[in-house]
């Protein structure tokens, strides 16, 4: 079969497929996605382009893809019956910054890490990094038995300037309606979250990635449901008198979703976790529970127009927020009651729109806030971190659907529980291919 033809069918594949969505742009881009790649056929049977299409559609067709992960590779082994399809992919991204006013280490711009008192050895940086690309090997399809199923491994970059390191970042097998290995956490909702240039996006982000079991059914109306059991990290911040304890359970996780198009959905996830500490004092061990909730969504109310949001609170989740997941805020020591650890209440929320001028060219703008409420008795220091706020105004453009390029401004600010404050900026850069 030619692949002109090929081509044909997977455009009116896709055609089919933005038809029941608002954001004729928005499909239009995602074509375009569909439409690169090639393939390298094995086995016997015969090529047919539109189930290739539809494998390919299952492969982008995941709740927990984010807007800065790789896209299917380019190159694709597949069978000829269109049943099974492996590929290895990845992205090379190469990011500029420059920070003025308050600087932070790094290319994730995070509100937490603003340096108060001011450096003045520091007043501005400039930082580049490589370190957002990354590498995997996917292997998906369609079974007789047991439906679709997929086994993927991701690792990336990490770090700065020259000193880089390699990371596991995904491990996991999916088959039917269940996912096994270390993945998104069912607390996470990566699709309702924007694109950014910077590598941390809003500081209220739930964000969270751990070795869990998961079950999740689509039911008829667009209606999802999941539960998972995941392995927990939780932080301390112990004084004296207590003393962080070992995982004894794991944590559980569930959301409920409905989607009325493609790449439209509203989303409730809940979570609750159970932590452990040692009292000192009375020389017992001590438990917390911990919860949270999480409602995020990502509509298009016109067709230019994709707008995402979120907004979460809860006890003991701070290892799984953007921000707070850069100090020790899962539990707290009690200073007015030695021995005794509680949990405090954080909450935060982000709102993002963008704006698609063509399928190749968007624009994003972000606000955040995140909070978190210190109460009477704690161990917090004046110092600590109480909030952060996040702006965010960048541009892309997808030069070919396989290399893109975008510009973005930073600002943050942060407080603490004394009232002291300070703003940092920042401007940055990124030119990203994927393969």
């Amino acid at each position: 079969m030619s692949i002109t033809r090929v081509y044909a069918a997977l455009a009116m594949l896709s055609a089919a497929f933005c038809a029941n969505a608002q954001s004729t742009l928005v499909g239009e881009a995602r074509q375009q996605k569909v439409q690169s790649h090639k393939y390298v056929h094995f086995g016997e049977g015969k090529a047919d382009s539109i189930e290739h299409a539809r494998l390919i559609e299952q492969f982008y067709n995941d709740q927990f893809t984010h807007a800065q992960d790789p896209q299917a590779p380019y190159f694709l082994l597949m069978s000829r019956d269109s049943k099974i399809a492996m590929g290895v992919g990845g992205s090379i991204t190469a990011i500029g910054a420059y920070d003025w006013h308050g600087v932070i280490d790094g290319v994730g711009f995070t509100p937490y890490d603003i340096p108060i008192p001011a450096n003045h050895s520091q007043p501005n940086a400039f930082q580049t990094s490589i370190g957002n690309s990354s590498l995997f090997l996917t292997v998906f399809g369609n079974h007789d038995r047991i439906g679709a199923f997929k086994f993927y491994i991701q690792a990336k970059f990490a770090g700065g300037g020259d000193s880089h390191y390699f990371k596991l970042k995904k491990a996991y097998a999916t088959a039917g309606d269940w996912t096994l290995g270390y993945a998104n956490s069912t607390f996470t909702d990566p699709a309702s979250q924007p694109s950014t240039v910077e590598t941390s996006g809003p500081n209220s982000e739930v964000s969270d990635t751990r070795m869990l079991v998961r079950y999740m059914h689509t039911f008829r109306h667009g209606i999802t449901l999941a539960v998972s059991a995941e392995t927990p990290d939780n932080t301390y911040a112990v004084d004296n008198t207590t003393e962080a304890g070992n995982t004894y359970m794991p944590d559980f996780s569930a959301f409920v979703q409905w989607s009325w198009a493609s790449s439209q959905h509203l989303r409730l996830a809940g979570i609750v976790k159970g932590i452990r500490y040692r009292d000192l004092v009375e020389a017992r061990n001590r438990y917390v529970t911990g919860w949270g909730v999480n409602l995020s969504t990502v509509f298009n109310p016109c067709s230019h127009i994709t707008v995402y949001g979120a907004g979460y609170t809860g006890r003991g989740i701070g290892n799984m927020i953007n921000d707070l997941s850069n100090g020790n805020n899962d539990v707290v020591a009690m200073a007015s009651a030695p021995g005794t650890m509680k949990a405090p209440l954080s909450y935060g929320w982000y709102a993002a729109m963008q704006y698609n001028f063509s399928p190749s060219l968007f624009s994003t703008l972000i606000v955040s806030q995140e909070r978190i409420l210190p109460e009477s008795g704690m161990a917090y220091a004046g110092t600590e971190y109480k909030y952060g706020l996040y702006g965010t105004a960048n541009i892309f453009y997808n030069i070919t659907p396989r290399w893109q390029v975008g510009a973005e401004f930073n600002i943050g600010k942060r407080s603490n529980v004394d009232g002291d404050h300070r703003m940092a900026y920042r401007a940055c850069c990124l030119a990203q291919f994927n393969f």
